[in-house]
């Protein structure tokens, strides 16, 4: 099978929805429910919910695929190199319909556990995200 992708993006990815995640959110907006370990997605940004997304570990060439379910990462770096949440920016934003920082951030995406393990991630390193099926909005 052959792949065109038209549109990548090459950034940090986390991971998140482990077990003891001091940060996790709340309820997963494409599940309807707290994310589990086991279960496969990745937490974008930008990227509607539920778009199929094709993932590949630069370092070992592994690949999956996998859904966008949930909204992230969303830890920020202020001017003086302190990390913190960026979340009420990004809702600010979101709601004044104003376009979201693509710099600054700490990473583009947030991979849960079982993604992570597919692709052998250690947890912090740079991943391609190249949507295969964006869901179209509404």
């Amino acid at each position: 099978m052959i792949w065109f992708l038209f549109f990548f993006e090459l950034c940090n990815a986390t991971q998140f929805g482990h077990a003891g995640d001091k940060l996790a959110g709340g309820v997963a907006p494409y599940l309807g429910r707290h994310v589990r370990p086991t279960d496969n997605g990745i937490a974008h940004r930008t990227l509607p919910m539920g778009s199929r997304v094709l993932l590949i570990n630069p370092r070992n060439g592994r690949t999956t695929r996998t859904r966008v379910i949930d909204r992230g990462p969303f830890g920020r770096v202020s001017r003086t190199g302190k990390w913190y949440n960026g979340a009420p920016l990004y809702r600010r934003l979101r709601r004044a319909r104003k376009p979201i920082p693509r710099k600054g951030w700490r990473g583009c995406v947030d991979m849960t556990p079982r993604v992570r393990r597919a692709l052998r991630h250690n947890g912090f390193e740079p991943v391609i995200v190249a949507p295969i099926q964006p869901r179209k909005t509404k």
